[in-house]
């Protein structure tokens, strides 16, 4: 089974996103492996934004925080219109 198509631009796109008190960071990568067993990825773009604990801002602030850190490392990846396979988020609070 192979996971990514020949052409890099076509393979899919992952996001981590570490929020905390003081910053929210996120990584957007591009899948390389080939079988599933295989799993590697290339970092593309990365943001720091604003806090994002939910505790301390509350939900729909630390989700707009998130949000904007995500469409940040997409800009500075130049990748505004792929669609994101899959998100892993680690948020304090």
């Amino acid at each position: 089974m192979n996971l990514t198509p020949h052409n890099p631009q076509d393979r899919p796109l992952v996001v981590g996103v570490d929020g905390g008190g003081t910053k929210t960071c996120a990584w957007l990568a591009r899948v390389q492996a080939q079988t599933p067993s295989d799993i590697a990825s290339c970092v593309i773009g990365k943001a720091t934004a604003g806090p994002s604990n939910p505790a301390t801002i509350g939900v729909q602030a630390a989700a707009r925080v998130i949000v904007q850190a995500v469409h940040q490392a997409r800009d500075q990846a130049k990748v505004h219109q792929q669609p994101i396979a899959s998100l892993v988020a680690g948020i304090a609070g």
